[in-house]
């Protein structure tokens, strides 16, 4: 459909984005996920479900691992904290992995 095989559309997406599509999902879905506990905070698992993650545990992984801290432990951050945070992730994205 688009003219190029899988290997090139990977090899173009690498390139552009400096990270492998599911890396790409992965931050994507955090930073969506962030912003939603920040504006609303509440329970974890609706956020999660809503971001694409199939169940609570491994968003609380991906999260951890990715952010330093459980999305509990976010959600109780000052808005100043919380902004200053998504705006770290947000730039560490735009920059793709180190």
């Amino acid at each position: 459909m688009l003219g190029v095989s899988p290997r090139q559309l990977r090899r173009g997406f690498l390139l552009t984005f400096r990270m492998p599509l599911p890396e790409y999902l992965r931050r994507a879905r955090l930073l969506r996920a962030l912003e939603v506990m920040a504006a609303q905070p509440g329970k974890v698992e609706p956020v999660a479900l809503e971001v694409g993650y199939r169940s609570k545990k491994n968003f609380y992984r991906v999260f951890q691992q990715l952010v330093g801290m459980t999305p509990t432990a976010f959600m109780k951050l000052p808005p100043e904290s919380a902004r200053g945070l998504i705006d770290s992730v947000g730039s560490a994205f735009r920059r793709g992995p180190d």
